[in-house]
């Protein structure tokens, strides 16, 4: 196992284009870290700087607390798996996976119970004599894995490992990932534009966007606290509604007056806001698409309800989310149960409170964080 911290890091090139700006993380040992974000946003430079296959262009790697920046790849003790890892198709699935170790050169005792062990781990142990030709396009991936983790890497980089999969290959190939990472209790930094996968896969989950860190938090924080308005709607699927309006308070209640109608937000909700200066200032509310429901709050029936006309409706051809096509915006709701077809003329829903995000209109920042 090994650690990781990167201390300001920044990449750059000699055209003056910065991919990777200010970068702080601690990694610490058998942590499973999810870098995330749009394409463009650095993920894939910051694994392959980790990795020694690019130049760090300022700040600090270290590695096990030792400074790693001229340490070369071999060096590091790093495993590295590509969105595209091919196997040597004249070579067995044994020969795929003794590869790197005959490289290290290793005893061939050694080598031989190594790739056994790792075979048995993904339950490769019976296809070790054939051809790649043979395989499922699952269990190539899993001997792409395997020839990777035989020499027992400390740390563990995959980027994009499994993006271009049929989903049902994706999602058996993430479990077998996590299955594997429990029991080889190892240090992984996994790379992926999903945020869906990131949220599943990651004990952490680092959000980027432009070469910077957003937010590096458990999954449930990045989901139920985005530090900002980029965070928010892109970590979902879909991502967070976000409806406009200003914020007046009345006596002790304070409400967001939106285009159309108003929302009483929860007392101390409305506290905090009266606290910040946020009175009379214009804020975004954010609503994740589960905590919109259809028609009005039976519990709550003093909660405000919404109404939009059916022609600006769309079921998903699941019909498990309903996107409104609203004058202030679009708005999607996540249905409890599925709905076959709109039957009136209106559609009405209604917001639960108690999981609303508040952000600052200009900056972004979620002002109750």
């Amino acid at each position: 196992m090994a650690g990781l911290s990167l201390k300001n890091i920044t990449k750059y090139y000699q055209n003056g284009h910065v991919v990777v700006k200010d970068f702080n993380l601690e990694i610490e040992d058998h942590d499973f870290v999810v870098l995330v974000g749009p394409e463009g946003c650095g993920r894939s430079t910051v694994l392959r700087m980790i990795a020694g296959l690019e130049d760090i262009s300022s700040g600090e790697l270290l590695i096990d607390g030792q400074r790693a920046n001229e340490a070369g790849p071999r060096e590091r003790e790093i495993a590295m798996i590509f969105q595209n890892c091919t196997l040597y198709p004249q070579m067995s699935v044994y020969e795929n996976m003794a590869f790197g170790l005959k490289l290290k050169h290793l005893p061939q005792k050694e080598i031989d119970c190594l790739v056994r062990e790792t075979a048995e781990i993904l339950d490769l142990a019976e296809v070790l004599d054939c051809m790649p030709e043979k395989l499922t396009e699952a269990q190539r991936q899993l001997v792409a894995v395997g020839r990777a983790i035989a020499r027992r890497p400390g740390i563990f980089l995959m980027d994009k490992p499994f993006s271009s999969r049929d989903e049902k290959t994706r999602e058996d190939m993430q479990n077998e990932l996590l299955k594997l990472y429990e029991r080889m209790q190892t240090t992984a930094i996994y790379a992926t534009g999903d945020p869906m996968e990131a949220l599943k896969m990651g004990k952490t989950v680092v959000v980027m966007k432009d070469g910077t860190i957003q937010q590096a938090d458990s999954p449930r924080n990045i989901y139920c606290c985005p530090v900002n308005r980029f965070v928010a709607e892109f970590v979902g699927n879909p991502g967070m509604n976000m409806m406009d309006g200003t914020a007046v308070s009345e006596g002790p209640q304070v409400y967001v007056e939106l285009e159309k109608g108003r929302i009483l937000l929860p007392k101390e909700l409305g506290r905090k806001i009266k606290e910040l200066g946020y009175d009379g200032k214009e804020i975004t509310v954010g609503i994740r698409p589960e905590d919109a429901c259809l028609g009005a709050d039976r519990e709550h029936p003093e909660n405000e309800v919404f109404t939009v006309p059916a022609e600006a409706c769309e079921l998903s051809g699941d019909g498990k989310l309903l996107s409104m096509n609203r004058e202030e915006g679009a708005f999607v709701l996540r249905l409890a149960e599925p709905l076959g077809e709109l039957s009136k003329e209106t559609v009405s829903f209604h917001v639960k409170k108690e999981n609303m995000c508040v952000f600052d209109k200009e900056s972004g920042r979620n002002i109750l964080r």
